[in-house]
């Protein structure tokens, strides 16, 4: 493609999908992490109500914290 004013709208374009991705992606990530917190404590609690052990926090994970009920 020759350097002139369609080159430039064709890179504004892509630069304007390109971080609206990003920006997608990023909003993604928080709605799984949120999912998977929830899935972890809710697993726990479960554990918790049948009697079982808790394991011990390891790894380079997340924590999730419970609430006596």
């Amino acid at each position: 493609m020759e350097p002139g004013p369609a080159h430039r709208a064709s890179f504004v374009r892509l630069a304007s999908e390109t971080t609206d991705h990003a920006y997608q992606a990023k909003h993604y990530l928080v709605l799984i992490e949120g999912e998977m917190r929830e899935a972890i404590t809710f697993h726990l609690e479960g554990m918790a109500e049948d009697g079982e052990a808790l394991p011990e926090p390891s790894g380079p994970g997340v924590y999730v914290e419970l609430t006596a009920a």
